[in-house]
């Protein structure tokens, strides 16, 4: 899927992608500022290049495990985007760790 997913966000022409990234961003506010802020960072001048720029950053294929210094891993309870990847990456450290979830009960759950 993964592959799938890159071939697709760095095709040279993407129109039903492009559409569909659009009407998110016209139609949720929290799109809008994820893409809008995104491009600002990584330097991309669209939505789709934007995604394509993030799949270059991961921590998969034992990186992880090459972290040696302790790691204090957060995880809301309401991640609006990275659902799970928190408890992935730190089932996968070998350094001394911690995992902090912050939770709705706390006031927290989408910090």
């Amino acid at each position: 899927m993964r592959e799938t997913a890159r071939t697709a966000l760095v095709a040279s022409a993407a129109p039903e992608l492009d559409a569909a990234l659009d009407h998110a961003m016209k139609t949720n506010t929290v799109a809008k500022w994820y893409f809008t802020h995104g491009m600002y960072a990584y330097g991309c001048d669209t939505p789709r290049a934007h995604m394509a720029a993030c799949m270059d950053y991961h921590l998969r294929d034992g990186i992880a495990e090459q972290i040696r210094g302790p790691t204090l891993v957060y995880e809301a309870e309401k991640d609006l985007f990275f659902q799970g990847q928190a408890q992935q990456l730190y089932d996968h450290l070998t350094c001394p760790k911690t995992l902090i979830r912050f939770t709705d009960a706390e006031g927290a759950g989408a910090h």
